[in-house]
């Protein structure tokens, strides 16, 4: 039986938690700050099209700190929560986590974003997952809805040169290859890849920012109305995350430089409506959801890590 702690059980959290558990071959623990009561007194309504649906469900055992948590050795810590750099960061908020495992799991959005976490504890694994999947929290925090596609790219992290003496391959690869079968067993779309750090920047080829400057749902950008204007504001801005991502040593293999037009595409079937007999949902990406919640955003992670990167490397990003 895995031991697995969870630090942060929002909408992503909470998939992903209920799929290790749902194994058989899993034990979590849940770290649930602002909605530890509500979890505790009334459990989570988990609706999902990939997963299925549950009425009431909670974690193996429930705690309102990463210090609670820390009472116990962990076969993996996996990060839920929004990587937030210039609010906190990632070794710092979990810290007294930091001795409790070898593997942590950074289910989170940005480039780069494992950095801080290798210099505090060289030693471990980090492994990457890259969501996609439309999920979101409502009622309250009462009910996690999951609609349409779900998939969970997975891979480990080499670290730099200065840290390549304490890095245990094999011992990655391993952790790496139980967790995507935990994964498989609770029903969720695991894929592992050998370049995480391609991964990462083909994740980022989304609708987030520009939602959230305009305010408004995917299917709003994306609406015939809009479409026409969006457009290219859409694929320039994806063109150049592709050229940072090319000077940055990602191949043509793993990004391709049209990667934009397939996830464009299938946007559009998803959400727009210039489709015939298309009833595009008004999903909003959680990046949005936080600004009208006036939370902090993830702009740090994703905005600024392609930024430094481009400014490092001498690329222009006028978008």
């Amino acid at each position: 039986m895995s031991e697995i702690c969870v630090v942060g059980l929002g909408a992503i959290g909470t998939i992903y938690a209920w799929a290790l558990q749902r194994s058989g071959k899993a034990k979590i623990t849940a770290v649930c700050r602002s909605n530890f009561r509500t979890i505790a007194d009334n459990g989570l309504h988990i609706t999902s099209d990939k997963l299925g649906g549950i009425n009431t469900w909670r974690p193996d055992r429930i705690v309102n700190s990463i210090a609670d948590a820390a009472d116990r050795d962990y076969d993996y810590v996996i990060c839920a929560f929004k990587c937030l750099p210039d609010v906190a960061k990632t070794p710092d908020l979990i810290s007294p986590l930091l001795t409790k495992t070898k593997t942590f799991v950074l289910i989170q959005n940005g480039i780069a974003i494992e950095a801080d976490l290798q210099t505090a504890v060289p030693d471990a694994t980090i492994i990457s997952g890259c969501a996609w999947i439309d999920v979101t929290a409502v009622d309250g925090g009462k009910t996690v809805v999951q609609t349409g596609q779900e998939r969970l790219t997975l891979g480990y992290h080499r670290p730099p040169k200065t840290l390549t003496n304490q890095f245990d391959e094999g011992a990655a690869k391993e952790s790496l290859s139980v967790l995507v079968d935990l994964l498989q067993l609770g029903g969720a779309s695991p894929e592992p890849t050998d370049d995480i750090d391609a991964a990462r920047w083909r994740k980022i080829l989304c609708f987030s920012t520009l939602c959230t400057l305009s305010r408004a749902s995917v299917s709003d950008i994306l609406s015939g109305k809009a479409l026409p204007d969006m457009l290219p504001v859409v694929r320039g801005v994806m063109v150049e995350v592709i050229s940072v991502a090319r000077h940055a040593g990602v191949s043509t293999t793993d990004l391709p430089d049209n990667a934009w037009d397939p996830i464009i595409e299938e946007a559009i079937q998803d959400y727009s409506d210039i489709l015939p007999g298309s009833n595009p949902s008004s999903f909003k990406p959680s990046m949005l959801v936080d600004l009208e919640a006036l939370r902090p955003i993830e702009v740090e992670p994703i905005v600024g890590g392609v930024i430094k990167k481009a400014r490092e490397l001498g690329v222009s990003t006028p978008r």
